[in-house]
């Protein structure tokens, strides 16, 4: 007779048999295009938000407004520390 425990670690341990232990190699990505995408998108939101500045404050939307800038803000700050890591040697 064939108990539970045994069954599961049986098929475990078969299962994992076909499973490689080596790590996948790195790929070698430029993130420019990517950071720089996600920035001009930030831009494009908080420029097409500023208009509605007064309807945002009455509908208590204004924090959609903030978040864009910020998105925008923190992305520039991200892009110029990824330029000082790639200028030090740090990244690919």
């Amino acid at each position: 007779m064939v108990s539970l425990a045994n069954y599961r670690s049986d098929f475990h341990r078969r299962t994992l048999e076909h499973v490689s232990t080596r790590r996948p190699e790195a790929l070698q990505v430029n993130p420019r295009p990517v950071i720089a995408v996600g920035i001009g998108l930030f831009f494009v939101a908080f420029v097409a938000l500023l208009p509605f500045w007064a309807w945002l404050g009455e509908h208590h939307h204004r924090d959609w407004l903030w978040t864009a800038l910020a998105g925008w803000v923190l992305g520039i700050v991200g892009w110029l520390l990824m330029g000082r890591h790639r200028r030090e040697g740090r990244t690919l």
